[in-house]
């Protein structure tokens, strides 16, 4: 709906009823409408709640004669990922984004893909057999701690499966989702290459109703425990350590964060300006793109972000430069080809 989803979010179970028989009478009687399909799909409401509103309804309409019929569009949900279906995807985005460093990721915030309880070190120990294993990728500190995850055990696994130099990164997200989770919190092996990814800096306004800056960059992760002392901190203690600042992620407040520049040119200039001042102040190494909504055509993404990265590193205000596309045969994929292409003809 939209640019959100819609969510079935009753106030109570009668008003809800008495809206929806209303508003739904006043729409089959003109219509001339037989019957309801019920095809909610997000909730903001537990099971029994829905169950109790939407068979009132049903039962309402049709006592009062205003549908003959009722159908309900559950579908399977079960987002499971396979050892093969892993691979197969890993395969489908090497080819994607042939000559660059594509890494192995899970995520510990519960969400779709392969976890390491269902196989994802036998998914990388395959691809480091293969010799295409570039390195691991978490999301996210921050889920890891609230749902006790194990990390210094899931960590341990990660560096027993690279063995190669091409297969000594490790990085993951922090600061999304919490103010308490410290960068000393997380196991470092002094024997892989470690980056930390801030997430986020969004070009959007800090403020109860964000919105877009065209390319005016501001923190929006959790300062609290990571501030620029503790991140020099945690490098001095540890050298094989980089910090990155990831870019826009997918929302911000209760909207989307979307790619939304007035120009090429003018949000260029402010995102560079911005992000210098960012980077330095705070002792950065490297950005990572993770744009998911966009008001903009492939095009002129990868024109600003292909720009963006070339400026800040001939610089010298990054050293590197990753990107974050995801399973997405839509928007996704299409702006982040675009954008791959850019950085393979220009580099």
């Amino acid at each position: 709906m939209g640019d959100g989803s819609a969510y079935f979010n009753p106030s109570s179970v009668d008003s809800w009823v008495s809206n929806a028989v209303s508003s739904l009478t006043d729409i089959i009687q003109p219509y001339n409408l037989d019957g309801i399909d019920i095809d909610y799909e997000h909730f903001n409401a537990d099971p029994d709640t829905f169950a109790e509103c939407i068979g009132q309804l049903i039962t309402t309409l049709k006592n009062n004669g205003i549908i003959s019929f009722a159908s309900i569009a559950p579908y399977d949900d079960d987002q499971g990922t396979t050892v093969s279906q892993f691979m197969k995807y890993f395969e489908t985005q090497r080819s994607n984004y042939n000559g660059g460093m594509i890494l192995a990721s899970f995520a510990t915030d519960g969400s779709v893909g392969l976890s390491p309880d269902n196989g994802f070190f036998n998914a990388c120990n395959r691809l480091k057999s293969r010799q295409e294993l570039s390195g691991i990728f978490i999301w996210s500190t921050d889920d890891s701690m609230s749902r006790g995850f194990d990390m210094r055990n899931n960590h341990k696994h990660c560096w027993q499966t690279r063995t190669t130099d091409s297969s000594k990164l490790f990085r993951e997200y922090i600061g999304a989702e919490s103010d308490m989770v410290k960068l000393s919190d997380v196991p470092i092996n002094s024997e892989v290459e470690f980056h930390f990814i801030l997430a986020f800096a969004i070009d959007y306004t800090n403020d109860n109703h964000p919105l877009p800056t065209n390319g005016k960059f501001r923190v929006f992760w959790e300062t609290n425990q990571l501030s620029p002392a503790k991140i020099a901190s945690i490098k001095d203690r540890n050298p094989n350590v980089k910090v990155s600042v990831s870019l826009a992620g997918d929302s911000v407040g209760n909207g989307k964060a979307l790619f939304a520049p007035k120009s090429i040119n003018s949000w260029v200039q402010n995102a560079v300006s911005s992000l210098t001042s960012m980077i330095t102040h705070y002792s950065l190494d490297g950005i990572d793109v993770e744009y998911e909504n966009y008001k903009s055509d492939p095009e002129t993404f990868a024109e600003c972000i292909g720009q963006l990265i070339t400026s800040l590193k001939k610089t010298g205000t990054i050293s590197f430069a990753s990107i974050a596309p995801y399973e997405d045969y839509g928007p996704v994929q299409r702006h982040y080809l675009a954008l791959w292409e850019e950085i393979r003809t220009c580099h």
